[in-house]
């Protein structure tokens, strides 16, 4: 290197001290290099690494002021800038590939350090060689720092954005990029054509924030660079004092922090303090002691990096305009137009040159970047013109401009780019979205807010107290955290006031957080830097702030706001008290110091309009548990919620709006590690999903959080669902298990189910150890009837424990035996003749009465039973694998539903299902984790995800294949492919393609645009046949082939077809479906309507309809009398003068109503009913007697539904009127035999055995509706009820079904076959 006094040369606009080579011009310079193989020990390098001829030649050695000579500083900076590029050089490899990545960066922001301290000479920087060797390396520290520390986390695979079972490092790196960047990981992740390396572009930026924001950042930087220095030369030859205190983590780490702030947070007083001023460092030779001067050397440093466009931090344009069709060529920016530009100076403003944008984001981001860049050189020069040691610094430029930051040009001259434009938001309106209802909804929410912000207010206190206490070595003061709510409405002006002393705001936050809406607390450098210092030390805090958009609530319910607050520095001592007044969410305000508060804290006042919520009303329906001692007062109405203490509620009867409810017992779990309360409460009633003590509901259901919404109550009145998504217990999430929330934090976005389990089940032994009186049967099935996987893990823990439960009526047993299911209680009930479970298989039911020894008449018909020692344990949720809709077997889509509401394995589910002698598919047929929701739904009938469910026995039909396909978008091979898996026959699957055309999709299609399909085996209507062909403009004989190829029936349309064939086969003469079927009679009222909406006559739409092979009725031309046309139906303005044709058959309902208003017998109504064509087969007397009008009372229900034609009568019919008329059975069955009435077996019943006969037949065994269905096999449980309930034995009761006509299968029979389904404990296995 050139001595000083050397020559220094110039060239592009920049000056260099030291040799270079010369050319006649030289318009651009790229340097590429690659570091070459590490020397051997004894081997000297070929060529200096391109780092070193930097430092080598930098101009900052030239800035000395006389008699300041560098010395042995400029040997040991090269000596330590090799070193950096040799353990640089091995860790770049790693990023090779990432776009984002600039090894460039370092030479410009080298080159940027001299440029802004060489603009003028004579400007005094006053240099001492220390600092300049600070300057020169510091880039190359910078750089080499980051890219060590990346290298450390890069195995995070930054460009795989999808892992739902990501651990570890990478499942942070996931969770941040999706917490804060959910959209772009969305679009990273969309795989759209046209888009390519949208994941690899994005995940690299993502990584590069995530490095720069992560909280644990700042503590591994340390780390990372404690272990660099380690490996520099800084106790060499050359080195002494002055190079190793400048290496001293004290010095060198308050610049890399420094220059790492956010643009906009640099200049802020508490940063400018803790860089200090400047520290002594050795002398070198005979000179002085030298200085380094923090704070100077870090806000030159900043400026220079910021002018040196470090490419992952210019604003969010760029990756806003990747993973998109026209994305921005990351590659070329960096290394064209990035190394391109340069900062020219024109009258004290630095102008931006860059004249080849390439694309409108990259304008758009250096423009921007110029902004702040403007914004930091304003901020610097105000701290400097209030500080002498900061003078030099006035001569930086005063101003940026992006200027000159132009698009590249065409050939031609003109810009290539074109016309573009930005899409923005108007403030002010976004202002008032936000303060409106329409977003928030609820004016109450302002009080929540008020809430949580002071709740993160004292949390931060006393984290940091904490922090204080265990570094520091301080005693821990007496301080207790404490939030009130004051709100006065009865004299002066209205207001609400919330108190906390808490951490308190300084000028900085009340500027750049309070009042910047969207911007966290959490979102400072300092803050993140002192979250991370406290995690090291295992003091955690999770602050409440989510969205930063929170305090703009408040001008939901106030016009002004009053805030004073008073910040506690980290040192321990308060700040100044400072007040503002805000007079609307658009006002300027002005910072005040005061002394209304002589301890840190802050007080906010609200000045409340008219409408303004109470703060005691709201705060109790949402409040369930207070960290820290909470009062509330309004009035006369007043509330206090002593920290870490449950507040039980309950809700309303009728509540207008959600609100917290649990009450009753109450047993409280295990307090939570470095927490002061228990995360779950179980409770008598009710029950809620707290986030951070406060109510919110989930929308995820799965798991514990899947309610039944009323299906498990089967038995009895159980109460309807919670909102809240809990029923049973209170879990409260806090820190880490803080889900993700809505805007208005009022729902729970992400799925929480597997954080809530943990917690139940921890809490569940808790609940079982205390005895309580909670724990009971009839707690555990109000449970289960909403919440079956929250019943489980109770019974679970209760079986661990080997509890004792009691039944009603006193019976104890033991669920680690027997398990339990809230059907038992049921289930003994039933067979002791009384109540009813339904669709219970036998094999069930058997399996319960063996389990509490209640099967003994069964045993005596089948004696085998008594050999049976021990049966499966049960548990609530199994009755979602025997609940099987009548089907033989419990079905796949039963499985996957239950596995989703138990939130176990799919696999696992079979597995029980098996056990529980429920049959379905090998378990192996399902996946081992949790269920594909596509695959839910295609097992659905209805493609819905819910019951009622496909059956493996049954084809797929071609409809369902259609519907899913249109409904999911998935191929017809693809859907065929996952319902063969669980054992479907979709073999018609083969028959159709695999992405149906539209026009086979209209074909197929029952209404020939997306409504119902034409399923297998139908015979298709006419008119479909024609508007399909009108709607492809297929020839109708062509739509007609098509369809029959795909096995419909259609018949052929005639030859000739008329201009109003279409409208006429439609059933509101439209044209469009709904169609009348082929075959189908058509009343003459019908075809009168079609001829006056069409414009024809009756004759021309019945010999259309006739053609098309419909049955059109043929009109009867006799004159009607008034009366006739009450009796049919017709109203008195009903033109008819084109005949009529009589209905079908009439309702007795109208029947007698014409009997009460006409004064006509019931007999001459029937009779001029037959007369006028209407079906009527019973003949009633003339003359009727007393018994005759009972059995013709209209209240009977023996008329209730009835139609004219309806002339059969059942059983339980004829026993429901004989008790009703107090006649015997016979004597009613005889009466109405002489009406026609066809009666069904009725005489095995006893002249005195009415009333045992009504039991026996009514499904709850209590004489009563719901009555047994003629078409169903009786259940075994049905005779077991029967005969306690009547004193019989179970074949007796079998008999006396079999001769009233029920299909009753033999007992015994049936009785070994639930015998061969029993569930029972699998074997130990062998040892």
């Amino acid at each position: 290197m050139t001595e000083r006094g050397g020559t220094n040369n110039s060239i592009g606009g920049g000056e260099f001290h030291g040799r270079l080579t010369q050319a006649h011009t030289v318009t651009e310079y790229h340097s590429h290099y690659y570091s070459p193989p590490r020397p051997a020990a004894d081997e000297a390098p070929a060529t200096l690494h391109p780092w070193v001829e930097a430092v080598d030649m930098s101009k900052l050695w030239a800035s000395l002021p006389e008699g300041r000579e560098p010395g042995p500083m400029t040997a040991a900076a090269r000596a330590i800038v090799a070193e950096l590029a040799v353990l640089h050089d091995d860790d770049e490899r790693e990023f090779a590939d990432d776009p984002w990545w600039d090894r460039a960066f370092a030479h410009r922001f080298l080159r940027e350090i001299g440029r802004l301290t060489g603009r003028e000479k004579g400007l005094g920087w006053d240099f001492h060689p220390a600092e300049v060797m600070l300057l020169t390396l510091t880039p190359f520290l910078s750089q080499t720092l980051w890219v060590r520390m990346a290298a450390e986390r890069v195995h995070v695979r930054p460009t795989e954005l999808r892992d739902s079972a990501a651990q570890g490092e990478r499942a942070a790196f996931l969770k941040f990029a999706d917490d804060r960047h959910d959209r772009l990981v969305r679009r990273a992740t969309a795989g759209l054509p046209g888009r390519p390396g949208a994941e690899s572009d994005i995940g690299w930026w993502l990584f590069h924030q995530w490095l720069d924001h992560d909280p644990r950042a700042g503590r591994e930087r340390r780390e990372a660079y404690d272990a660099l220095v380690a490996r520099l030369p800084l106790h060499g030859p050359h080195s002494g004092d002055h190079v190793r205190d400048g290496f001293d983590w004290e010095n060198a780490d308050r610049l890399l922090h420094a220059m790492r702030l956010p643009l906009a947070e640099t200049c802020r007083p508490e940063n400018l303090k803790l860089l200090g001023t400047s520290v002594n460092v050795g002398g070198i030779g005979p000179y002085e002691p030298q200085k380094i001067r923090l704070r100077r050397l870090a806000l030159l440093l900043t400026a220079a990096r910021a002018c040196a466009l470090d490419l992952p931090a210019l604003p969010d344009d760029l990756v806003e305009n990747l993973g998109i069709p026209e994305r921005v060529d990351l590659t070329g920016f960096r290394d064209t137009t990035l190394r391109r530009a340069t900062w020219n100076d024109e009258h004290g403003t630095m102008v931006l040159d860059a004249a080849d944008c390439r694309h409108v984001a990259v304008l758009e981001s250096l423009r921007e970047h110029a902004a702040h860049v403007d914004e930091l050189l304003h901020d610097i020069h105000s701290v400097a013109r209030a500080s002498e040691a900061l003078k030099p610094l006035r001569a930086l430029p005063q101003r940026a401009s992006a200027e000159r930051v132009r698009p590249a040009k065409k050939d031609d001259g003109s810009p290539a780019l074109g016309n573009y434009g930005k899409f923005h938001v108007d403030p002010r309106r976004v202002q008032n979205l936000l303060i409106g209802d329409t977003l928030y909804r609820r004016p109450g929410l302002a009080i929540r807010e008020l809430y949580q912000n002071a709740l993160d207010a004292c949390r931060y206190r006393k984290a940091r107290n904490a922090y204080r206490a265990q570094q520091h070595g301080e005693a821990p003061d007496d301080w207790t955290g404490k939030i009130t709510f004051e709100q006065v409405t009865t004299t002066g002006r209205p207001y609400l006031e919330c108190r906390d002393n808490g951490i308190g705001m300084g000028e900085s936050e009340l500027l750049r957080v309070f009042a910047r809406a969207g911007t966290r607390f959490t979102d400072l450098t300092d803050v993140r830097n002192e979250l991370s210092d406290w995690e090291a030390a295992n003091i955690s805090m999770y602050p409440v702030s989510r969205f930063g958009i929170g305090v703009l609530s408040y001008f939901m319910i106030a016009d002004e706001i009053e805030v004073t607050t008073r910040k506690l520095l980290e040192n321990g001592d308060p700040g100044p008290c400072c007040k503002v007044a805000i007079y609307g969410p658009h006002q300027l305000f002005r910072i005040t110091k005061c002394t209304d508060l002589k301890e840190p804290g802050t007080k906010v006042r609200l000045f409340l309009r008219e409408e303004a919520p109470s703060c005691v009303e709201e705060l109790t329906r949402l409040l369930g548990l207070a960290e820290f001692e909470t009062t509330a007062e309004h009035g006369v109405l007043w509330e206090r919620w002593p920290a870490g203490e449950f507040r039980p509620r309950r809700q309303p009867s009728s509540p207008d709006r959600e609100s917290f409810n649990a009450h009753g017992v109450l047993v409280p779990g295990p307090v939570q590690e470095n927490g002061d309360a228990p995360a779950v409460i179980w409770c008598e009633s009710g029950g809620a999903v707290l986030v951070d003590g406060i109510l919110t509901t989930p929308i995820q259901e799965a798991g514990v959080i899947d309610g039944l919404d009323g299906r498990g109550a089967r038995f009895r009145s159980y109460p309807s669902r919670p909102r809240s998504g809990m029923y049973g217990a209170v879990v409260n999430l806090t820190g880490k298990r803080v889900p993700k929330l809505s805007v208005d934090r009022l729902q729970i976005l992400s799925d929480v189910s597997e954080d809530v389990e943990e917690l139940l089940r921890g809490a569940a032994g808790t609940l079982v150890a205390s005895r309580s009186e909670l724990l009971d049967t009839n707690w555990i099935s109000r449970v289960a009837s909403t919440h079956l996987k929250i019943a489980d893990i109770i019974v679970e823990s209760a079986m661990a424990a080997d509890l004792e439960l009691r039944l009603p009526g006193g019976r104890t047993f033991r669920p680690a035996e027997i398990g339990y299911v809230p059907d038992d209680v049921e289930i003994i009930a039933w067979s002791k003749g009384q109540g009813k479970v339904d669709a219970l298989p036998n094999h069930v039911l058997l399996w319960r009465l063996l389990a509490h020894r209640e099967a003994g008449p069964l045993m005596e018909l089948v004696p085998e039973l008594r050999e049976v020692s021990r049966v499966l344990a049960a548990r609530p949720s199994d009755y979602l694998l025997w609940d099987t809709e009548g089907k033989a077997q419990v079905t796949p889509g039963q499985v996957l539903a239950a596995a989703t509401t138990t939130g176990r394995p799919a696999r696992e589910v079979a597995t029980r299902a098996r056990e529980l002698g429920m049959g379905g598919p090998e378990p192996g047929d399902y996946p081992k984790g949790d269920p594909d929701p596509i695959d839910r739904i295609l097992l659905s009938s209805d493609l819905d995800g819910i019951p009622p469910w496909l059956a493996t026995g049954d084809a797929v039909t071609r409809q369902h294949l259609l519907r899913a396909h249109v409904r999911l978008g998935v191929g017809i091979g693809a859907v065929a492919a996952r319902m063969a898996k669980y054992g479907f026959d979709v073999s018609q699957a083969g028959e159709l393609p695999d992405r149906p055309s539209a026009v086979v999709l209209r074909l197929l299609l029952g209404d020939g645009d997306g409504g119902a399909w034409l399923d297998d085996g139908t015979e298709v209507p006419p008119g479909h046949v024609l508007y399909v062909a009108e709607r492809t403009g297929l020839p109708v004989a062509d739509v007609c082939r098509e369809l029959r190829a795909y096995g419909l029936t259609v018949i052929d349309p005639p030859g000739r077809r008329g201009e109003l064939d279409l409208r006429l086969l439609s059933r509101q003469c439209d044209g469009r479906p709904q169609w009348w079927d082929i075959g189908e009679e058509v009343a003459f009222r019908d075809v009168r309507s079609a001829a006056r909406r069409c414009g024809t006559t009756t004759e021309v739409v019945i010999s259309t309809l006739t053609a098309y092979g419909l049955r059109p009725q043929a009109p009867r031309l006799t004159e009607l009398t008034a009366t006739d046309r009450t009796l049919l139906g017709f109203g008195p303005d009903e033109g008819l003068e084109h005949g009529w044709t009589p209905p079908i058959s009439r309702s007795f309902a109208d029947i007698w109503e014409i009997v009460r208003n006409q004064e006509l017998s019931p007999a001459a109504v029937m009779d001029r009913l037959r007369e006028l064509g209407v079906d009527c087969p019973l003949v009633f007397p003339e003359h009727p007697t007393a018994d005759d009008s009972a059995l013709l009372d209209p209240d009977l229900a023996l008329w209730v539904g009835r139609s004219t034609g309806h002339t059969d009568v059942g059983v339980v019919d004829l026993l429901v009127v004989a008790r009703r008329v107090g006649r015997t059975v016979s004597e009613v069955a005889a009466r109405l035999t002489s009406y026609r009435f066809r009666l069904a077996r009725h005489e095995a019943v006893d002249p005195d055995g009415l009333h045992d006969a009504l039991i026996l037949l009514s499904s709850r065994l209590d004489g009563a509706d719901p009555w047994l269905d003629r078409e169903d096999p009786v259940p075994l449980g049905h005779l077991c009820g029967a005969s306690t309930a009547l004193g019989i034995t179970i074949p007796e009761a079998a008999a006396r079904l079999r001769d009233l006509g029920y299909d009753v299968p033999d007992v015994t029979g049936t009785i070994h076959a639930a015998l061969a389904r029993l569930p029972r404990p699998s074997p130990p296995p062998d040892r």
